[in-house]
């Protein structure tokens, strides 16, 4: 009996969600804008903040040199992952990557560790994707 009350209560309750029709709601006045700014902004957005492994930081008389080669010699063995060269006085930086946690670049850097030892990651700029 009482397997045959569930039954019926379960076969009851199918129908009556099943019965149901779409849901409509009302948007308050300028939502429709609000979507679309945020749409635009986010389709033009460049970067955000995230987290890049630096390799080198150099300044001196031969930096600039010293920088661009190590790009070179990084862009040659790692040519999978995205490398930058900037500039903020007195240092040339080489900084690789695009992460948007600092767990990923944790797992990147232990697998550079072996040729780059004094690397670390750092807070930056990032493309956004």
């Amino acid at each position: 009996m009482k397997k045959f009350l569930f039954l019926l209560c379960m076969f009851g309750v199918g129908f009556g969600l099943y019965g149901q029709t779409e849901v409509g709601y009302d948007k308050e006045e300028g939502i429709a804008e609000l979507e679309e700014l945020h749409k635009f902004v986010w389709a033009n957005l460049k970067e955000i903040e995230g987290y890049r492994i630096q390799l080198l930081a150099a300044s001196g008389v031969n930096s600039r040199n010293s920088v661009e080669q190590a790009h070179q010699e990084f862009r040659a063995s790692f040519p999978d992952i995205p490398s930058y060269v900037s500039y903020a006085e007195p240092y040339f930086r080489l900084r690789v990557g695009n992460f948007e946690t600092k767990l990923e670049a944790h797992k990147t850097l232990m697998l550079l560790r072996p040729q780059y030892a004094g690397a670390f990651v750092i807070k930056d700029k990032i493309e956004y994707k």
